[in-house]
C-alpha cells in the first residue's frame, strides 16, 4: 500500500524516541530500467547505514534496528513509481512514505529525534 506523507504523519516523528533515530531518504524512479534498480539501491543504503552505526552501537542493536527495513527491499513498494522514499526507524517506530522528494542526504541519524 502506498502511504503518502501528510501533516498527521508528522506528529509521531516530532516526538522523542529511543536512540538511535534513523532517517533514510532515497530518490526513486518511475520508469524501467531505473525503477528495477531501486530495491538494490535501498539495500546499499541499509549497508551504508549499518557501517555508519557500527562505531556507536552493538551489532545486536544494529540488527534489531535494520532488520525490519530489509523486508522493504523485497516488497511490492517498488512498483508504486513514486518520486522518492522516506524511511524512519527507531526502537519504537517504523514508518515509510512514498512520493517523498529528497532535499536531504540519503542517510541521517540522531540520538532522539528524526531529521
Amino acid at each position: 500500500m502506498v502511504k503518502l506523507f501528510t501533516r498527521q504523519e508528522l506528529q509521531p516523528l516530532l516526538a522523542l524516541h529511543p536512540a538511535p533515530c534513523l532517517s533514510l531518504f532515497l530518490p526513486t524512479h518511475r520508469h524501467p530500467p531505473q525503477v528495477n534498480r531501486d530495491p538494490l539501491r535501498f539495500k546499499n543504503l541499509l549497508r551504508t547505514a549499518k557501517g555508519l552505526l557500527r562505531p556507536q552501537h552493538t551489532p545486536k542493536d544494529i540488527y534489531a534496528l535494520l532488520e525490519p527495513l530489509r523486508a522493504l527491499s523485497s516488497s511490492g513498494l517498488w512498483q508504486t513509481h513514486a518520486d522518492g522514499l522516506a524511511v524512519f526507524r527507531s526502537a519504537d517506530l517504523t514508518a515509510h512514505y512514498c512520493g517523498f522528494l529528497n532535499p536531504f542526504p540519503n542517510w541521517r541519524s540522531s540520538p532522539t529525534a528524526f531529521m
